[in-house]
Parts: structure tokens; sequence; C-alpha cells
């Protein structure tokens, strides 16, 4: 964020950041929410546990102040709340998005739909299907499973008829689902396309080149292009001030209070009406951030990227 504000400053864009301390607590966030500074800020980014956020969220709609959850992907922290947004692809938008990209680039518009029974993976799976529908798709299997059950989750798989199917999608992060998922489209229908998460570059039990092989299209909202010219520059730059190359969460520090000191430069702190008709913009250096639909409850960034 330091970094951001370094560069919105060579644009003539002058930011005071205001850091506070407040770790898990609910009573740490109170504490720090009673300073009299607090209701001069024009905008209050985080904190990042779902209980403090709770109490903060409250605190910036008694005090007409629009807030930021860094960090979360749940669309229920800002349902009902005008003035609270996420920074990341809430669920919901993330398999919007990818359900929209399927039907578009994939025939015939029809899917496989497998999910693990954890809460994410099921909200997940239950939008994109919405979505599917919605666009004028058809959904041939749509079924919940637990990777704990091994022997079950591999009869799921290998029970699947491909025939007529346009695409498959299975969300879930366990390795079970990935191997048996990989192994029975090489076996079966190499080309046909899978979409996931991008978790599944990190199983070491399947090889890049095993996933380089197959169709495998991934939900990406955190893509980070490292051959681009200003991500190079963001390394380059935070590596030599800290000493440690850039995490996830480097950029999006750097990008959250970028896109936003914009905001409040353009528009002042009462952006929020501004933010629908402005659309997705590229990033520095995500893909792309944005606001749209706000017809929906709450509000969510679009920075997700499908990355085959």
């Amino acid at each position: 964020m330091k970094m951001a504000q370094d560069s919105l400053q060579k644009q003539g864009i002058n930011l005071k950041l205001y850091t506070y301390d407040t770790s898990a607590d609910t009573m740490s966030v109170k504490a720090v929410l009673n300073k009299p500074e607090l209701k001069q800020m024009d905008l209050i980014i985080g904190p990042i546990y779902k209980s403090a956020a709770k109490v903060a969220s409250r605190y910036a709609q008694q005090n007409d102040i629009n807030i930021v959850n860094p960090l979360s992907q749940d669309l229920e922290m800002a349902k009902g709340l005008s003035n609270v947004f996420l920074f990341e692809a809430s669920v919901a938008t993330q398999a919007r998005q990818a359900a929209t990209y399927a039907y578009q680039n994939f025939t015939p518009k029809s899917a496989i739909i497998l999910f693990e029974s954890a809460k994410e993976d099921t909200t997940f799976a239950y939008h994109y299907r919405q979505q599917f529908l919605k666009l004028g798709g058809k959904v041939k299997v749509y079924k919940k499973f637990n990777s704990a059950q091994s022997s079950a989750t591999a009869t799921l798989f290998r029970g699947l008829n491909l025939q007529e199917v346009g695409h498959m999608a299975v969300f879930s992060d366990k390795m079970t689902a990935a191997v048996n998922a990989t192994s029975l489209l090489q076996s079966n229908a190499r080309e046909l396309p899978l979409i996931t998460y991008d978790k599944w570059l990190d199983i070491n039990q399947i090889t890049l080149r095993q996933l380089d092989d197959l169709q495998i299209y991934f939900v990406s909202p955190k893509h980070v292009d490292k051959q681009s010219p200003t991500h190079t520059w963001f390394k380059k730059t935070y590596t030599n001030k800290y000493g440690l190359p850039p995490s996830q969460y480097a950029y999006s520090g750097f990008e959250m209070l970028y896109y936003f000191g914009q905001l409040l430069n353009t528009y002042g702190p009462q952006f929020n009406q501004q933010l629908s008709t402005s659309g997705i913009q590229p990033g520095v250096i995500l893909t792309g951030v944005g606001y749209t639909n706000r017809s929906q409850a709450g509000h969510c960034s679009q920075t997700t990227s499908m990355c085959p």
C-alpha cells in the first residue's frame, strides 16, 4: 500500500495512510473505532477476520464511510450493506463468470458439474449451475461428493457418461478429485474441456505435463501475468525495498489502494454511484478490477480470469 501511495503521489494524488493493529479481537477493533480521527476517514480497509469485520462494517454504516474487506470472498459479508465492498471476487461472481465463459466457448452447451461437499464448493457449484442454465445451457449431471470417501468418489467418476457433453466442471481442491478427474479424461476424453480451481496447480500428485496434455481451464481470481512489464517493475521495486519477493497479499495491497485512491481523487469519498458505470478496468498488476451489477446483494470485485 505504501508503494501504491508513492505511485499515486507521482500522479499528483496525495493520500494519507493511517494504520492500526486490531488483531482478531473485536474489543481491539472497537477501541480503534472509538478514536476520534476515525470519523474523519474517507475510506476504511479491513479488518480481515469475520467477527471483527462485522463490527467495523456496522461502524462504517452508522458513520456513512465506505469500507473494503480486503480478503473475504463471502458475499454475505456485504449483503444489504450499500457501503461495504469486497475486494476479492466473491465465490458467486467467480462461478457466474466461469459459467459464462464455458457457455460462450464450449459446445455442445451441456455440462457435467461435480462438487465437493464443503460449503464454498457447494456454493460455487450452485451459482455456476444457475448461470449456465440461465444462459440456455443444459446440466446433464449435478452431483455432490466427499473426497474423504475415496472409493465412492472413484466410482462416481468412473460411472460418468461423457457422450454429448460440452464440458465438465469439478469444484474441489482435493487431490482425490483431481486425480480421478484427470485419469478419467486421459483415458476417455482428452479433448473434453474441464473447468476447475487454479489450486490444482499445487497438487503434487499431478504433473504440469499431465495438465498441459488435457483441456483444463483454471478459475484464477488472483491471476498475475508474470511476463508483463508492470509485474517485473513491481517485483524488482518491492524486493529492493523490503528484501523479500512480493506475496499475493502484496499484489492485492498495491492494487487495492491504487484503485480506491483513484476513485477517491476522482469522485470523493461517496463514490458508490460511479462504480457500476465505470465497469471493469485493467489493473496495474491484476488482470482487472471493478464492480458491476448493483442489483446483486452487496458488492463484489470482478477480477476473475480463466486461464487454460
